[in-house]
């Protein structure tokens, strides 16, 4: 895919998630959906067939901060699926990142980009709400 085609389907997608600024994500890798930062790198040179996304986690609370930690590398033992991402902690901000890196095939549409962008978010939110393991929420829902 080339970096005109990839500005392109970035515009589709935001203009059918309701993005206030549909040209943001293909112009600068921004973009928040649904309360969720995400940062999208895409090089035509390098990588002409895939996009990296960081998918920003949120602060890891210093309470229970091991059982958060050990729950990003529980989630990177038991996603096996090259799609499901990789968790890790951003040593500047102490936020936690889901990390993506996707296929990015020439035919890829801009309704396509919109749905991986919203599963990601999905999946995001999904680990923001589960409990630290060994906190006690996580005791409590035992």
């Amino acid at each position: 895919m080339n970096e005109s085609t990839f500005l392109d389907i970035c515009h589709q997608a935001s203009t059918a998630l309701g993005l206030p600024e549909p040209e943001r994500l293909g112009r600068d890798g921004r973009v928040d959906i649904d309360g969720v930062a995400m940062v999208v790198f895409f090089d035509e040179l390098t990588a002409p067939d895939q996009v990296r996304c960081f998918v920003d986690l949120g602060p890891v609370p210093t309470a229970d901060g091991e059982g958060h930690l050990r729950q990003l590398l529980n989630f990177n033992l038991f996603s096996v699926h090259p799609a499901s991402g990789v968790c890790a902690l951003d040593p500047v901000s102490g936020h936690g990142l889901l990390v993506f890196t996707l296929p990015l095939p020439d035919n890829t549409t801009g309704a396509q980009w919109s749905q991986a962008l919203q599963a990601m978010v999905a999946q995001a939110l999904a680990l923001r709400e589960a409990p630290a393991e060994g906190s006690t929420q996580a005791r409590v829902a035992a």
